[in-house]
C-alpha cells in the first residue's frame, strides 16, 4: 500500500497519524508499505512543489536537516508500531525539484534510483501500451520501475457532488472494455486481471515491480472521506 503523507494539512487528510493507522490496517491485511512523504502540507505535483508553512524561509542546509528529521522520525514511528515501511518514495510526481523555490533543479542534476509510473487505462492506453511503455524505460534508463499508483472505476454512476475520472463508456479503453465498470459487486480490473498486470509491471525490473492502487475515489460513497 502507498501511503501518502503531508506535513500539517487540513483536518481529516493524511497526516501522520492517519498513515500510521492506516499501516496497521495494511499489515493486518497482508500489505506491505510504501511510504511517500510529499514534503508539502497537501499535494504536490509537477506544477507545485511547496514548501511546508512550517518550514517556509529556511536556508538551504536548514532545509535539508529539517527534512532529514522528519522523514527519519515518520519512518521511526512506522518501524515503532511493527509496520515498517519497505520502500520510501522522496516526494510526489517530481520533475525539477521539491520544496520551491528552494528546493528547485532545472531537471538534469537530478538522481534516481527507482522510476515510479502512474497508470491509468482511461488516460494511458491498454496494457499492451504500459508493457512497451516500462520496457522502453528499461532499457534506456537502466533502472527498475515500480507502477506506484493505477485506478479503475467500479461504475460510470456518480456517487457525490465531486467529478469522476470515468464518466462515459468511450472511456474505457479497449482491454477494458472487456473489464466494463460495473456494480461495486464486481471485482475491479486489477484484480481481474492482476496475474496478467503483475506479470507485465514485473517484467521491466530485475527485482520485481511493486504496484499501488490509487485509494477508493473510483468508489461512490457519499459522506465519505479516503486517507489513503
Amino acid at each position: 500500500m502507498r501511503l501518502r503523507l503531508w506535513v500539517d494539512p487540513p483536518a481529516g487528510y493524511s497526516d501522520l497519524q492517519s498513515v500510521l493507522a492506516m499501516a496497521r490496517r495494511a499489515k493486518a491485511a497482508g500489505m506491505r508499505i510504501l511510504l511517500d512523504p510529499h514534503y508539502s502540507d497537501f499535494w504536490a505535483d509537477p506544477q507545485k512543489q511547496p514548501t511546508p508553512a512550517a518550514w517556509a524561509g529556511q536556508d538551504l542546509p536548514t532545509l535539508a536537516a529539517t527534512v532529514r528529521a522528519y522523514t527519519r522520525d515518520a519512518l521511526n514511528a512506522l518501524s515503532a508500531q511493527g509496520t515498517p515501511a519497505q520502500m520510501l518514495q522522496l516526494g510526489n510526481e517530481i520533475r525539477n525539484g521539491i520544496l520551491w523555490p528552494t528546493g528547485q533543479l532545472d531537471g538534469t542534476q537530478a538522481k534516481w534510483d527507482v522510476i515510479g509510473l502512474s497508470y491509468y487505462p482511461f488516460w494511458h492506453g491498454t496494457l499492451s501500451q504500459l508493457r512497451t511503455n516500462l520496457d522502453d524505460l528499461s532499457q534506456r534508463c537502466r533502472r527498475d520501475i515500480a507502477v506506484v499508483e493505477t485506478q479503475y472505476g467500479w461504475t460510470l454512476d456518480n456517487g457525490d457532488q465531486e467529478n469522476n475520472f470515468l464518466w462515459t463508456s468511450d472511456l474505457l479503453v479497449p482491454v477494458t472494455r472487456r473489464h466494463p465498470a460495473a456494480s461495486s459487486a464486481s471485482p475491479p480490473i486489477c484484480c481481474r486481471s492482476s496475474a496478467r498486470y503483475q506479470t507485465i509491471a514485473g517484467s521491466a525490473s530485475s527485482t520485481g515491480s511493486p504496484s499501488g492502487f490509487r485509494e477508493s475515489a473510483g468508489s461512490p460513497a457519499p459522506a465519505r472521506r479516503t486517507t489513503t
